[in-house]
């Protein structure tokens, strides 16, 4: 007989991202290969090749070890040894690092060095938030955000009772969408074409709302929102966010949208 799997063991749709990202997607996806200099070459030499290649830090080699790294804005005339530092702990990962745990340490340092098999051989820089990996990764936790204000909404306002909530133009735009869409013979609902900022308008319309999900102030949930839908345009339109948000901006959107998907799951799945 077939066993069927309990529902109150089954993962969220935000559980199953974060695991998908926890355990299967590592800092190796978006790492690079740590470019080196020797121990006793000429700074002159290590400079060239920051130059050439937009380097900020190399490696620093001895003996076939990688044993510390040099930063462009400390070199001067000499040799590389004199003026290499030594790794320190928060700066040192495996390639097995979970890349949601990457992330999270980018609020204490501004570069990581990935262990592989007893070698420090990879670099990540605050540059490659930039990549595939974390553009899905974000993308994902904003998808989920906007799923789970439509449920929101769907179950406080049904029936419609909405459209107060929004202003004349952005009803309209609504109702082209819906039209447009009717044409195909889509199965679907006015409510399903709200874009973001205006799911964004009708919660924040919502007396108290700011009270439910955490944030201090009605202006502090308008913000949250407004930043989320500016990451979301340029994560649509493959623009560079990382230009946009500093990796500390970043990272507190994070932690702010996963405890804004835990509420909401809570009062929406029962988990």
């Amino acid at each position: 007989m077939k066993r069927i799997e309990s529902s109150s063991n089954k993962k969220s749709p935000h559980q199953s991202l974060r695991s998908l990202f926890l355990h299967d997607i590592h800092i190796d996806h978006i790492a690079e290969e740590l470019v080196v200099c020797q121990a006793d070459e000429r700074t002159a030499n290590a400079l060239h090749i920051m130059d050439t290649h937009d380097f900020d830090c190399l490696g620093v080699e001895e003996n076939g070890k990688v044993i510390g790294y040099i930063e462009k804005h400390d070199l001067s005339d000499g040799i590389c040894r004199d003026k290499m530092k030594s790794f320190i702990t928060t700066e040192v990962v495996s390639d097995s690092t979970s890349l949601l745990k990457t992330l999270y340490l980018f609020k204490e340092t501004k570069r990581i060095f990935v262990l592989e098999e007893n070698r420090i051989s990879k670099l990540v820089t605050h540059a490659d938030l930039q990549k595939a990996p974390v553009q899905l990764f974000l993308f994902g936790l904003v998808s989920l955000t906007e799923m789970y204000l439509l449920q929101w909404i769907k179950k406080y306002l049904p029936y419609e009772e909405w459209k107060p909530y929004l202003n004349k133009s952005r009803l309209r735009e609504a109702y082209r969408l819906f039209n447009e869409r009717k044409k195909v013979n889509e199965e679907i609902q006015l409510i399903d074409c709200l874009q973001l900022c205006d799911k964004r308008d009708i919660v924040l319309s919502l007396k108290d709302m700011y009270t439910i999900l955490p944030f201090p102030s009605k202006n502090k949930m308008r913000d949250y929102f407004r930043r989320i839908e500016s990451l979301r345009n340029d994560l649509a339109h493959a623009q560079d966010f990382i230009g946009k948000f500093t990796k500390e901006e970043i990272i507190d959107l994070v932690l702010q949208t996963e405890k804004v998907l835990r509420i909401l799951e809570e009062e929406l799945l029962g988990g």
